[in-house]
């Protein structure tokens, strides 16, 4: 018997050990995929960007208490090589219910959008959760769902994008990228 011994696994073969080195891949593996959750992030500025780690599969963007001081929807864009891809080709869609404009569809195109919040007066709560769906091809889908608590409206989207490389930042800002934030916070939450 090995020194590095720890039991038997029962699920493969009765006699099948478990070593300490495989344990400790096994570890390894899980802690990989551990989440890491930012720190809160003021919203603030034009834009407010997020560094996202090598590895990444998974980043869900969390919105709470949102106000900008115009009228633009907001938009998620993502970034490789640390240069945001502004480009037409975000594929998707997003609706809104509630109020004016009920079931309204937008299709995206530079960015991630999402219909709620044309007013100054708009407050925005809600998540994206970014996807990688093939790591060959960079390709990410989004899902989005927002509601604005100074009135009761909700608005929901979807789409992808494919990158021309790894995933390093996610920036948020504004459909016309000039609205100012005035007020709430972002956070990110990253599985890798």
């Amino acid at each position: 018997m090995s020194d590095n011994y720890v039991g038997r696994n029962p699920s493969p073969a009765a006699g099948t050990q478990v070593t300490l080195d495989a344990l400790a891949a096994r570890i390894a593996v899980l802690e990989a995929a551990r989440p890491t959750l930012g720190a809160p992030t003021p919203a603030a500025g034009t834009f407010v960007d997020f560094a996202i780690p090598a590895g990444a599969k998974q980043v869900v963007v969390s919105y709470i208490g949102i106000s900008t001081n115009g009228a633009s929807s907001l938009r998620l864009q993502l970034a490789t090589g640390g240069a945001i891809d502004a480009t037409p080709t975000y594929f998707g869609g997003d609706n809104r219910a509630g109020g004016a404009g009920d079931l309204t569809g937008f299709n995206d195109s530079n960015g991630f959008d999402t219909p709620v919040g044309v007013s100054a007066a708009a407050v925005l709560h809600g998540a994206a959760i970014l996807t990688l769906v093939n790591p060959a091809t960079n390709i990410w889908s989004c899902v989005q769902v927002l509601g604005q608590s100074d009135v009761a409206r909700a608005g929901s989207g979807g789409g992808s994008k494919a990158l021309a490389g790894v995933l390093d930042r996610v920036r948020l800002t504004t459909l016309n990228g000039i609205d100012v934030f005035d007020a709430g916070s972002f956070n990110i939450m990253v599985i890798g």
